[in-house]
């Protein structure tokens, strides 16, 4: 049997083995999984497999200042599905200096972000957008909805543009339901304010050509094109025009309840009307008669009512054949 060799390394060599040994140490805590000793935590990430404990947040910072591709944390993408699944109270946060969620469809015909409220998502066909939202639970339920908290002036809860030359809308609204059991809204404004709140404004900016603040158009021909509705006493449809005409028709100006036709009687000097709307001390009557009423005289007199007024027809003599007269309530 040989002798052993005695280890004649000098002290030098000794040490710098020592420090290899640490480096590689080190080195192995550096890269290995972190095992915090709860659930999935400290596993190494492996695709197609499932981690379904996790106890902590895991965190991807990407510090490059070079742009494009290299400065994003995560690329995920699919070829014929969902890229990203997530599911939670809140499904994707997003928080960023300048755009907290970007969704970008470059299809023509696709949609950027589709959001859906409810159980299940019934099948529709989709239309080109850059956000959809769908909603298929009921009770004031909203595809999308928008709310603009701040105090400033101009703030708006939604607010659309378009700057297409063609027909385009900045704000389009649509009600689809074939049904005549309910009202169907494609546009609805509610203002809650009591200084001056305004539902629904229409604003036309161009100084010049012919404009239009708002426009209603009915097909039907039952159909009404613009609806006013004061339940409250107030007045259902306003028209102001500084220095213009405040109201311009084309066709037949129907006015219920403020007009009718009213017969005197052969042999009579007057006949009452009631109107379907209260009279003031201020309204007057407008009166056309369908018949010839010779050298006579026509007026009219009031008793105003808040409920209940009465019109009163009247001739200077007693006409020789029943004759119908025309009225109209004003003011």
């Amino acid at each position: 049997m040989s002798a052993s060799v005695p280890d004649r390394r000098s002290r030098r060599a000794v040490l710098g083995a020592a420090l290899g040994a640490t480096a590689a140490t080190v080195a192995t805590a550096v890269h290995a999984p972190r095992v915090l000793g709860a659930g999935s935590d400290g596993s190494t990430v492996t695709i197609g497999s499932d981690y379904l404990d996790a106890q902590h947040q895991t965190k991807i910072v990407n510090t490059s200042s070079v742009g494009s591709d290299f400065s994003r944390a995560m690329w995920l993408e699919s070829q014929s599905d969902v890229a990203l699944y997530a599911k939670g109270p809140i499904g994707v946060f997003g928080s960023g200096t300048e755009i907290g969620v970007e969704a970008w469809a470059p299809n023509a015909t696709g949609v950027g972000m589709y959001a859906v409220q409810g159980s299940s998502a019934p099948f529709i066909a989709l239309a080109p957008a850059a956000i959809y939202g769908l909603t298929n639970v009921t009770d004031s339920a909203a595809g999308v909805r928008g709310y603009a908290y701040g105090d400033s002036a101009g703030t708006s809860g939604v607010w659309g543009r378009s700057d297409s030359t063609s027909t385009a809308y900045g704000v389009y609204g649509l009600a689809a339901a074939a049904t005549t059991s309910a009202q169907g809204v494609g546009v609805y404004g509610h203002a809650m304010s009591s200084n001056g709140g305004v539902g629904t404004y229409g604003y036309a900016q161009a100084a010049t050509g012919t404009t239009y603040g708002a426009i209603g158009h009915a097909l039907s021909p039952t159909g009404v094109g613009v609806y006013g509705f004061a339940p409250g006493g107030g007045v259902g449809v306003r028209a102001t025009s500084v220095g213009g005409v405040a109201l311009e028709t084309s066709g037949r100006v129907v006015a219920h309840k403020v007009s009718g036709v009213a017969t005197i009687s052969k042999g009579k000097t007057s006949v009452s009307v009631r109107p379907g709307v209260g009279i003031g001390s201020t309204s007057f009557v407008l009166l056309s008669p369908r018949g010839n009423l010779g050298s006579r005289g026509l007026w009219s007199t009031l008793t105003a009512s808040a409920s209940a007024g009465t019109i009163t027809i009247r001739v200077s003599s007693a006409v020789s054949a029943s004759t119908q007269i025309g009225w109209l309530l004003l003011g």
